[in-house]
């Protein structure tokens, strides 16, 4: 198995993570990536702050692993990270 500096960071077992690839990661796959020790990846490229809400709650319904939210819309992200659950550090 390879196990690098990245696994430690991201406290995955695996080197391997899911692009945010828009609507087609959704809960399901992000959450057999994380099952499988990669890094899962819900793409909330074009979601609003109640579907991110929604998918993450799907998602941790199925794992309680690292996971990744990415978005494209960085003005908003604090708003993103919120509607996640996630504290927001400035």
């Amino acid at each position: 198995m390879i196990r690098t500096p990245v696994c430690d960071l991201l406290q995955i077992e695996h080197p391997i993570a899911l692009g945010g690839m828009g609507s087609v990661s959704g809960p399901a796959l992000t959450a057999a990536v994380s099952n499988a020790g990669g890094l899962g990846a819900m793409g909330c490229h074009y979601m609003n702050a109640e579907q991110i809400r929604i998918g993450t709650g799907l998602i941790r319904e199925q794992t309680n692993k690292a996971l990744a939210l990415p978005v494209k819309r960085w003005r908003q992200y604090h708003q993103y990270a919120r509607a996640a659950g996630w504290s927001v550090q400035h």
